[in-house]
């Protein structure tokens, strides 16, 4: 027998089959465990606490945004260097409002700012932006005036400046 003939050359090296699958599976439970890491780290708030109650609340909200469309003016979201402005139309400085302003972040629970109502003699709540941070805040007003429901749900952008 030759020696050359006992010992051939793999043309590939330590390349073959076997090497291929697991290199495979290998990096496949690799990606996958990456993936388990990932998804594991991602938080999921919910829009509402208890989104159950909420809806149970809708028709009442409908009523409450119908009587707000109701009113003489829109209210009103500005910005200014250093305050959000929030004006109210003029019959709710006449007559005495009791209710809550939420500032909702939907990005993150932990941004979201809940304010009593407390219009100034103008009809204007101004926050200061020290409290708030640069991102999209959806504002949820909810008040009572003369025994009926308001409510109002607008969206704002923060500028930082």
């Amino acid at each position: 027998m030759d020696q050359n003939n006992s010992h051939k050359k793999r043309p590939y090296g330590f390349w073959n089959w076997g090497t291929g699958i697991f290199i495979t599976i290998f990096v496949s439970a690799g990606l996958m465990l990456l993936l388990v890491y990932k998804s594991s780290k991602i938080t999921f708030d919910m829009a509402e606490k208890d989104y159950y109650a909420e809806e149970l609340k809708y028709d009442g909200s409908m009523k409450a945004a119908q009587n707000a469309s109701l009113l003489s003016a829109p209210l009103t979201i500005n910005e200014t260097h250093d305050f959000i402005v929030i004006a109210f139309p003029g019959e709710c400085i006449t007559n005495k409002m009791q209710g809550t302003l939420l500032l909702y972040r939907p990005s993150s629970e932990a941004q979201d700012i809940s304010l009593p109502l407390t219009p100034d003699r103008d009809g204007k709540m101004m926050i200061g932006k020290t409290k708030l941070v640069k991102g999209v805040y959806r504002l949820k007003a909810n008040w009572t005036m003369n025994g009926q429901p308001y409510q109002v749900e607008k969206s704002f952008f923060v500028q930082l400046m």
